[in-house]
């Protein structure tokens, strides 16, 4: 058995408790928050949990910048946007307590979800948790391989990827939006926002905690 410094239940444990903040800030967040890139061509609005639910583009949007910096623009103001949110949660005035996982919930989480792996660990319910560890590190190095892969050419003008629900990153074809103006441009994109999947939480958690554990073991 490979001998670990940290086992796997603390890093599950550790991201479970890092979700849970997640969410406390959230709920000391406005219910909006707006940024905008440097330019002042892009605003973005966000909610309370960090999901875009607006955009202004200006109309003289193609003089003010250039073509290839334009889908930059929109992430510069997504992210403004994020970052006004965090910011308004860490001033509210409601007491702030820092959450504490017990070693069960993330024990009983890892092994629900490895027993769901399409990796095919080949153990049993019964065996202890900490001799899961190298099957774990397997299937988080496939996981890893797959989410550092670089990304498929863009089909369509609009890519969205979300990571744990809300917005990560957008990306425009911007010799398409060259023709179009500001609210066919944002309409693509909310669109696009609204019909991608986002990763749930628990997938969020699992994959923190893997890409953790692979990268203790390529330490040693």
């Amino acid at each position: 058995m490979m001998d670990l410094d940290v086992s796997p239940v603390e890093v599950v444990r550790s991201a479970m408790e890092a979700a849970e903040v997640m969410r406390l800030i959230n709920e000391q967040a406005p219910e909006r928050s707006t940024g905008t890139d440097e330019a002042d061509i892009v605003t973005s609005t966000v909610d309370r949990d960090g999901h875009l639910v607006g955009m202004e583009i200006a109309e003289m949007w193609r003089t003010g910048l250039a073509l290839d910096s334009f889908s930059a623009h929109i992430v510069t103001a997504l992210d403004d946007a994020q970052t006004a949110r965090f910011s308004s949660a860490s001033h509210s005035s409601t007491p702030f307590n820092m959450p504490s996982v017990t070693k069960k919930e993330p024990s009983e989480f890892f092994e629900s979800k490895i027993a769901e792996s399409t990796a095919g660990p080949s153990f049993g319910p019964t065996v202890d948790i900490a001799d899961l560890a190298e099957d774990f590190i397997a299937h988080s190095q496939q996981m890893r391989a797959r989410q550092d892969a670089p990304p498929e050419r863009m089909i369509g003008n609009v890519r969205v990827s979300k990571h744990a629900g809300p917005v990560a990153s957008i990306g425009l074809d911007e010799q398409w939006a060259l023709g179009r103006g500001p609210e066919i441009i944002i309409n693509a994109i909310m669109m696009e926002v609204r019909r991608t999947e986002p990763e749930g939480p628990e997938d969020d958690i699992l994959f923190a905690a893997m890409s953790a554990m692979s990268r203790l073991a390529e330490g040693n």
